[in-house]
């Protein structure tokens, strides 16, 4: 049966022109869909995916697929492709800038996501979406490389912002428009953290130089921190996450150790993550090693859990998202060990203090109190209503 079978002609078609690699029976989908197919809903909903400009590539480099797009469709990904080009082409001078200043103030620093995909593992600049420069430092060296980033020009927002940012171990900096994103967590997600152990001394060991004056992370470590962002820091979506992990997988297939990518996602916990988003990468044609899968496939139990929460191995977004509960509860299910599962469903009744204050604005102590005591009664309620 066709895995995509029940899903509307424009989903089918933005999954196949959003994939890493299109191959002959994605192409013969396509041309076969074309006729029936809202191509002003296939652009948008691709763009809003982050496979406009993967689309584009495609559409180029395949003449099948290209003669059965309608060409306003085809100019409209190509615009998305020339826009992004010249968002990425600014971003990627103030990255020089940056870590070459960074560089120049003995900090050193590794580039995540966006910015080392496009670098590593992307053709060129436009294919991928960018809103923002990560990049990691040493948590010993987050005041200089601040301080370092606001002599060249850089500002940031208000005291109670910089304050939230810096108990998830990040500061936002904004300079012309371009916005760095500077981390000394991989990702700290308060609700998981107690269950998700990242061996950053490992990190750090193991980070690869990716110009003169910036690292990458290792291939294996780059890969898990690509699951740990789709599962945990961005509910289970968009198409461009999977995309870029399939993408991964592909293009370092040879040169990822793969019992170290098993033996770290075991030891991080990050097995059930690991592989929920690289089924998922398989499911949307990536070429995903069976052996890493099988070795770190949860319970047949937890894994029909996982699939009627998330509505199968597809970007939540696909399907406009996932109320809070059902997010909260697929977070839960990838938790490897049973003895963080109390810890987590601990924190998501009771949440800290600094969520609190984020989400309902609880500053003092009495409404901190306050919101600790409702805030479990308000997930139940929530959670009836949105069944």
């Amino acid at each position: 049966m066709d895995r995509h079978a029940t899903l509307t002609p424009e989903t089918r078609v933005v999954l196949a022109l959003g994939a890493a690699r299109v191959d002959a029976a994605a192409i013969d989908d396509v041309v076969r869909l074309a006729p029936r197919v809202d191509w002003d809903a296939v652009v948008d909903a691709a763009t809003a995916e982050g496979v406009a400009g993967l689309a584009s590539l495609h559409l180029l480099a395949r003449p099948a697929l290209r003669a059965a797009v309608p060409r306003t469709a085809v100019d409209r990904f190509a615009a998305v492709y020339a826009r992004q080009w010249a968002r990425n082409t600014v971003l990627a001078e103030h990255w020089n800038d940056t870590t070459r200043a960074l560089s120049s103030a003995g900090v050193a620093v590794i580039t995540l996501k966006g910015m080392a995909l496009v670098r590593e593992v992307y053709p060129d600049l436009g294919v991928r979406p960018m809103v923002d420069i990560d990049l990691l430092v040493r948590p010993h060296d987050a005041a200089r490389a601040i301080a370092t980033l606001i002599d060249l020009g850089y500002r940031h927002g208000d005291a109670a912002l910089c304050e939230e940012q810096a108990a998830r171990s990040f500061r936002q900096l904004v300079r012309d428009g371009a916005v760095v994103d500077l981390h000394w967590h991989l990702g700290r997600y308060p609700r998981v953290e107690r269950a998700i152990r990242i061996d950053h001394d490992a990190v750090w060991d193991r980070a690869r130089p990716l110009t003169a004056s910036s690292l990458a992370l290792g291939r294996e470590h780059g890969l898990l921190h690509l699951v740990h962002h789709v599962t945990y820091g961005s509910e289970f979506g968009r198409l461009v996450w999977f995309t870029d992990i399939a993408a991964v997988v592909d293009a370092w297939a040879e040169a990822i150790d793969r019992p170290a990518l098993i033996a770290d996602a075991r030891r991080w916990g990050l097995a059930g993550a690991t592989h929920y988003a690289l089924a998922a990468a398989a499911a949307l044609g990536g070429r995903v090693p069976p052996d890493v899968l099988a070795a770190l496939a949860p319970s047949h139990v937890r894994r029909a859990a996982l699939d009627t929460c998330l509505g199968g191995l597809r970007p939540t977004s696909l399907a406009g998202g996932l109320p809070p509960w059902r997010t909260y509860l697929a977070e839960t299910l990838l938790v490897d060990r049973l003895a963080d599962l109390g810890r987590v469903l601990g924190w998501t009744a009771f949440p800290s203090a600094t969520w609190l204050r984020e989400h309902y604005g609880a500053t003092s102590r009495w409404q901190r109190a306050s919101w600790r005591a409702m805030h479990p009664f308000r997930v139940a309620w929530l959670a009836a209503r949105q069944r």
